[in-house]
């Protein structure tokens, strides 16, 4: 199931990789090996960008943490996803 769900890191919707990314999460270390791939995507200012980082916490936290491009990244909703959902209450 990883390397399927890595794959679809690659798909141009950002929904679906988004939704890869946090399924990936769900394995924990069992996907190490996407984590170069979410590790290129990691940087992205959207929910995308929070969903895959919260992924490769959860997959290694460790690596997070000796990364330090990753690490300062933000790892908060960014405000157009807070101004997305505020819109639709």
């Amino acid at each position: 199931m990883v390397p399927v769900l890595t794959l679809l890191l690659d798909d141009p919707n950002r929904w679906i990789r988004g939704n890869a990314a946090e399924s990936l999460g769900a394995f924990g270390p069992a996907a190490k090996s996407a984590l170069p791939k979410l590790t290129s995507l990691a940087g992205a200012n959207s929910v995308e960008g929070y969903r895959v980082r919260n992924a490769l916490r959860q997959i290694d936290s460790e690596f997070v943490a000796s990364c330090s491009n990753i690490k300062n990244w933000v790892t908060r909703f960014p405000p157009c996803a807070r101004d997305s959902a505020r819109s639709g209450l």
